[in-house]
């Protein structure tokens, strides 16, 4: 593996633990909970735990270009 390539990997991972602790930690909330996703690891899920809504985030692009797509919220089901 590329230098290069271990950047981009480390960025990413980077990127899904930001927007994610950014969220699960807002002041005075504590609502938002991140879980990884096991299929393929790519991914995160975030669940609204006030609303029970629920949305899948994964990066997408190529290196120094990533961006984090996100579905919308969706209903949470038992």
């Amino acid at each position: 593996m590329r230098i290069p390539n271990i950047i981009s990997s480390v960025g990413a991972a980077a990127l899904l633990l930001t927007a994610s602790a950014g969220i699960a930690f807002a002041k005075d909330e504590g609502r938002y909970v991140s879980s990884h996703d096991a299929y393929d690891g790519r991914g995160i899920y975030l669940t609204d735990t006030k609303k029970g809504r629920i949305k899948y985030c994964r990066p997408s692009g190529v290196a120094g270009d990533r961006v984090l797509n996100c579905t919308p919220w969706s209903e949470a089901e038992d």
